[in-house]
């Protein structure tokens, strides 16, 4: 996910301006991926949304049918609801990054 999607998301960060906020997530999102190794979480977790996301619009079919316009709503909800539960689940992941980083910021500031 975009860096950007995530301004003023943590309430760690949420005082600082703009620009400092995406460098950090972005610094948060290299710890978390690379020296934390959680993009096999990462990958799960899209595979889990996908999955919710697809419950919706089967369970629509089995109870209602072929019509178009339940089954439509149903995708629609479906993927609104999986864009969500994923922003959840990758900001949890982003969440111990910045922890990282913010505990490496704070005792380069006391040293």
């Amino acid at each position: 996910m975009n860096s950007k999607n995530f301004i003023n998301y943590f309430s760690e960060i949420a005082s600082l301006d703009k620009d400092k906020q995406e460098v950090i997530l972005e610094q948060a999102h290299y710890v978390s991926f690379t020296k934390l190794k959680l993009s096999g979480k990462s990958a799960l977790y899209f595979i889990l949304s996908l999955l919710v996301s697809l419950i919706f619009p089967i369970t629509s079919f089995l109870m209602f049918g072929a019509s178009i316009l339940i089954n439509g709503l149903s995708i629609g909800v479906g993927v609104f609801v999986s864009l969500l539960l994923y922003k959840r689940l990758y900001s949890s992941l982003l969440q111990r990054g910045l922890n990282e980083v913010l505990k490496n910021n704070a005792t380069r500031k006391t040293n």
